[in-house]
């Protein structure tokens, strides 16, 4: 089985296994811990997860959208040999309304070090062409950790784009 199909089998239970806590809990879960689909212990957590709820309602997006995207169907694997210049995988939503794609560390840092003011940027200026940022993660599957955000898929709509560039 392709590596990138299995993580994004994790990805997916680890979004539904967030949700389930958010909806049982009434508030953002952090991290919850689920046995993958391999069987292997998984451990997901999720940064900054009222920003991100915040920025999210800011944006016009229900929270039971944004979760039934992610969780509802399998996220289907882009393309390996387009994984651009940051080397990047990807992922999108069955919907195609939004794009999985893995990160760094530094990359995570900064937009954590910048997302309150963003979020207000964003809220204020709801035409603006910046990329919408939904949500940041960390999945551990045995001792590998993947690092992903969760961002608007900009070429979401009636027309098909002929080139794809990261």
């Amino acid at each position: 089985e392709n590596p990138l199909v299995k993580l994004g089998e994790n990805l997916r239970c680890a979004f539904a296994n967030l949700h389930q806590h958010t909806a049982e809990s009434g508030r953002e879960k952090e991290t919850a811990q689920f046995f993958g689909k391999d069987g292997a212990m998984c451990t997901v957590t999720s940064f900054s997860a009222d920003r991100f709820a915040q920025l999210r309602s800011a944006c016009g997006l229900e929270e039971g959208k944004f979760w039934q995207s992610l969780c509802e169907e399998p996220l289907e694997v882009g393309d390996a040999q387009t994984g651009g210049k940051s080397g990047s995988q990807f992922w999108m939503t069955s919907d195609k309304l939004f794009v999985v794609k893995t990160s760094h560390w530094d990359e995570l840092r900064t937009l954590q070090e910048i997302l309150e003011s963003y979020t207000q940027y964003v809220a204020t200026h709801r035409s603006s062409l910046l990329c919408r940022y939904f949500g940041a993660f960390s999945l551990r599957v045995d001792r590998k950790t993947h690092l992903t955000v969760v961002m608007n898929n900009v070429l979401a709509g009636p027309f098909e784009p002929h080139v794809v560039y990261d």
